[in-house]
């Protein structure tokens, strides 16, 4: 008969307990946004590129598939504006990117293309 009785009350008790600690997660993950995402936008540095290299082929009417001077056409083509000018260099046709502009470009990408 006391255990009945102390588990009438340890129950409540032990059940308030539980329930009464919130649970908190903590974010242990480390902070993979690059900084340079912040200072990389299309109008400042990208723009130029495309006009400069890729616009001659990729407007309407142009020899290479899509329109960039439209922003939604580079956007949708990211990925494969990437691997062929970033990654494997085989664009521009009309003659080669510098590195700096590669790894601008690469950059801007793998942030988010912001600004476009």
């Amino acid at each position: 008969m006391k255990i009945i009785k102390h588990l009438f009350w340890l129950i409540p008790f032990v059940l308030i307990i539980v329930f009464s600690c919130k649970k908190e997660v903590f974010d242990t993950a480390p902070d993979t946004i690059d900084p340079a995402c912040d200072t990389i936008t299309y109008v400042k540095q990208i723009q130029a590129i495309f006009v400069q290299k890729c616009i001659s082929c990729h407007i309407v009417g142009g020899t290479g598939p899509g329109d960039y001077t439209k922003s939604e056409n580079i956007k949708n083509q990211k990925d494969r504006i990437k691997v062929r000018a970033v990654i494997d260099g085989t664009m521009p046709e009309g003659g080669p990117m510098t590195k700096q502009e590669r790894e601008l470009l690469g950059k801007w990408i793998d942030c988010g293309t912001k600004g476009i």
